[in-house]
């Protein structure tokens, strides 16, 4: 299963979202998820790969300022789809 876009949420929050290629880094899934990863492209173009390498400590929800917290307004105007016709 693939996506087009995702969010990362932490403590409640959304701290990353976009493409894969976008929000899938090291750095993001290392400070919100508190493990260690690579992160690679086998096929040029291809969709990422995480690989998971040990655990860092204990998930935490990443401080303002840290480069993973995304503004709510931003995400939603860029993800925001039309959903269907209610009853």
């Amino acid at each position: 299963m693939y996506c087009e876009r995702l969010v990362v949420l932490s403590g409640g929050r959304v701290v990353a979202g976009g493409t894969p290629d976008e929000v899938l880094t090291e750095e993001l899934i290392a400070d919100v998820y508190r493990v260690r990863s690579v992160v690679t492209r086998p096929d040029p173009g291809g969709r990422p790969h995480v690989r998971f390498l040990g655990t860092a400590g204990p998930p935490h929800s990443p401080s303002p300022g840290s480069g993973v917290s995304a503004s709510m307004k931003e995400l939603t105007e860029n993800t925001a789809r039309p959903g269907p016709a209610g009853p």
